[in-house]
């Protein structure tokens, strides 16, 4: 008889773990349910979002030169147009939308070696040239802003912004263009407190170190010198060799 009740206790406890067991699977089932909810959420954000696209342009032996697209706005084309005749390496890259207009991103080295992005409206017809940009790097946000940098046809590495404004591309005005480069003198540069070099701050001797912290007007800088002092010097633009090292014309 005892032996009948301990078998009865052992079935009763069997039978209250497993139910125990359903409810934790049932807990566990409605946390994966929500998990795998949470990871659509997550991966349909993400493609709303779009994501960052690097492309890479070897040209010759020269570096190379870069593309930043994103994928919620812009497509990937990678069509080599390079005229046979003139043997100028030219690439349709990308497709841009902008606007609920379409828009052709074309890379080209130029003539003689003239890095640059030129940009088309798409239509039935032709392609619509509508502005230039010369760059090494150029990056479209996923909000249809285009950003460029590097050294070509310009003083130093330009960091600047464009946006597609009524089939134009249209540069954004900045009040200076960064410029961040440490350097030395090449010869004796004056510093002056304003654009008309008529006051005199002081002098930055040759070969001494000096900062070039921003560019303004095209041919004006201000720089600092070891001492933390700043002031204005004027470097005309498209000089090849300038009194400051690392500024200096490159292009045609």
């Amino acid at each position: 008889m005892g032996t009948q009740v301990g078998l009865i206790r052992k079935k009763n406890r069997n039978i209250s773990a497993i139910f125990h067991n359903l409810k934790l699977n049932r807990v566990r089932c409605k946390d994966l349910q929500i998990l795998v909810f949470l990871f659509i959420l997550i991966a349909n954000g993400s493609m709303a979002a779009g994501r960052e696209i690097k492309k890479e342009i070897k040209i010759g032996d020269y570096e190379r030169i870069t593309i930043f697209f994103n994928t919620k706005n812009s497509i990937l084309i990678d069509e080599d147009i390079t005229n046979e005749e003139s043997g100028i390496k030219t690439i349709r890259i990308i497709r841009i939308s902008v606007n609920k207009s379409n828009y052709i991103v074309e890379f080209s080295e130029g003539g003689s070696y003239d890095p640059q992005f030129n940009f088309y409206k798409e239509t039935e017809n032709q392609d619509i040239f509508i502005g230039r940009i010369f760059c090494l790097e150029l990056r479209v946000s996923s909000e249809g802003s285009i950003y460029c940098s590097g050294h070509t046809n310009s003083m130093f590495n330009m960091k600047r912004k464009f946006n597609i404004r009524k089939d134009n591309l249209v540069e954004v005005v900045q009040p200076f263009y960064h410029v961040g480069i440490k350097s030395n003198a090449v010869k004796k540069i004056e510093l002056f407190d304003d654009f008309d070099m008529k006051r005199s701050i002081g002098v930055i001797p040759s070969g001494s170190q000096v900062m070039v912290i921003v560019n303004s007007k095209s041919d004006y800088y201000l720089v600092q010198d070891k001492y933390g002092i700043t002031g204005w010097i004027k470097i005309p633009f498209g000089e090849r060799k300038s009194k400051i090292e690392d500024i200096f014309f490159t292009g045609d």
